[in-house]
């Protein structure tokens, strides 16, 4: 079992990566959750729309980076720009509501 608590491995990836990206640099689940292939890959900052439609710069750290990066090389499917970064185990996005780390 991987750290994150599951045995597939690019789901442990995926998971890892959306909680660096939480407490690395700063995001809310919805904003991580609401990422796309267009957003990858990702520089040293990036412009997320928070509550309210807000946009906002936040700093990524190179750990979060090679977070998503190993995600990504792990995952059955590889985003096009218009459809999500993370994806559940069916394909589909994921959402606030039903993420659990």
């Amino acid at each position: 079992m991987a750290a994150t608590g599951h045995e597939t491995p690019w789901v442990a990836a995926r998971d890892l990566a959306v909680l660096t990206l939480l407490y690395g640099c700063g995001l809310r689940i919805s904003e991580a959750l609401a990422l796309d292939g267009r957003d990858w890959p990702i520089g040293e900052s990036l412009l997320v729309r928070g509550k309210g439609g807000r946009e906002r710069q936040v700093p990524v750290l190179p750990v979060a980076r090679q977070a998503v990066g190993d995600y990504l090389r792990l995952s059955p499917w590889q985003p096009s720009a218009e459809e999500a970064l993370f994806r559940g185990v069916r394909g589909a996005r994921l959402s606030p509501v039903r993420w659990r780390a």
